[in-house]
């Protein structure tokens, strides 16, 4: 959620006093040329919670403690952390990015159904653009063949062309995104330097 926080989304937290803080408009907002949706996947990370747990956060052995526990004695304050977090159970949550990708296709689904008003049909001009960012390197495409897919099996009958929405993908945008490993990793040293 960096890119809705810190990026392009419509708003930003600025400091108003010592010790307080408030939202206001960011001026360049990509929201001010067009309609966005940003979606916190797959389940169990960021702000996407399948079921809040109260745990505590252990940052020197990277431990998660339910439930919460106290500060032990000897550890400074600042790297264990009390907090809400997903249950953390592996089969909640898609484990591979063609089941993150179909889980969005049917979340795209739902919202398209819910709100027509945003649904691109054949008398619109109106196009889905997909924007990812870091690991969105590899998810940005492989969502884009899988909705792609799902738009062949629409024209060829193999799913239903009336309860289903196709998803007229326009453009594939990725920001910084991971993109190849092997030569990628060997630099992270230096780009955090």
């Amino acid at each position: 959620m960096i890119g809705l926080f810190n990026e392009n989304g419509p708003c930003e937290v600025v400091q108003v006093a010592q010790g307080k803080f408030a939202t206001e408009a960011r001026d360049w907002g990509w929201d001010r040329g067009s309609n966005m949706l940003y979606i916190d996947q797959p389940n169990q990370v960021g702000f996407s919670y399948d079921t809040p747990t109260n745990c505590s956060l252990d940052l020197l052995t990277s431990n998660l403690y339910t439930p919460q526990q106290t500060l032990p004695n000897s550890q400074p304050a600042n790297t264990f952390l009390n907090g809400t977090f997903s249950s953390l159970n592996v089969n909640n949550t898609a484990n591979t990015t063609e089941i993150a990708g179909m889980a969005i296709w049917h979340m795209l689904q739902g919202f398209l159904g819910a709100f027509p008003q945003y649904a691109p049909n054949n008398r619109s001009a109106m196009n889905v653009h997909l924007f990812a960012e870091s690991y969105g390197g590899k998810y940005g495409p492989a969502f884009a063949t899988i909705w792609e897919e799902q738009n062949a099996k629409r024209a060829n009958g193999t799913l239903s062309q009336s309860k289903t929405i196709e998803i007229k993908l326009k453009s594939l945008g990725i920001i910084n995104g991971c993109v190849d490993d092997l030569i990628q990793a060997p630099y992270y040293p230096d780009f955090c330097s």
